[in-house]
C-alpha cells in the first residue's frame, strides 16, 4: 500500500500539478509522501501484530489515519488543480474525471 501511494504521489506530482502549485510545495511533498508511506505501512504492521479477532476500533484507526493523511497529501496537486480550473471557469473535461475519482476514492473508503 505504501509503495502505491508514493508511486501515486510521483504520478500527481510530476504530471498533474500545475507550475505555481509545484514551486509552493515542491520542497517538501515527495519527503512528506515518502514520510506518510512509511507511517502508513508502520501503522499497518503494527496493528495486524497488536490486534487479534476480533478487532477493535483502534486497529482501523491505526491503517485508515495514516494512509488517509497520505491521501489528502497525494490527492493536493489534483485538488488545486480543481479548485483552480473551478475559478478560472475552464472548460477541461480532465477536471471532471478528477473529481469523479476524488469522489469515487471517498465512497470507497467508508467501505473500507
Amino acid at each position: 500500500v505504501s509503495v502505491y501511494q508514493y508511486g501515486s504521489a510521483l504520478a500527481h506530482f510530476y504530471y498533474s500539478s500545475e507550475e505555481a502549485w509545484y514551486d509552493q510545495i515542491c520542497l517538501f511533498f515527495l519527503p512528506g509522501a515518502a514520510f506518510f508511506g512509511w507511517l502508513s505501512c508502520a501503522g499497518c504492521c503494527y496493528a495486524k501484530y497488536r490486534y487479534q479477532r476480533p478487532y477493535p476500533v483502534m486497529r482501523k484507526i491505526c491503517q485508515i489515519v495514516p494512509a488517509g493523511l497520505a491521501y489528502i497529501l497525494d490527492i493536493s496537486p489534483i485538488i488545486h488543480r480543481v479548485i483552480s480550473c473551478h475559478v478560472a471557469s475552464c472548460t477541461e473535461k480532465a477536471v471532471g474525471y478528477h473529481m469523479l475519482q476524488i469522489l469515487f476514492f471517498v465512497i470507497g473508503a467508508y467501505f473500507v
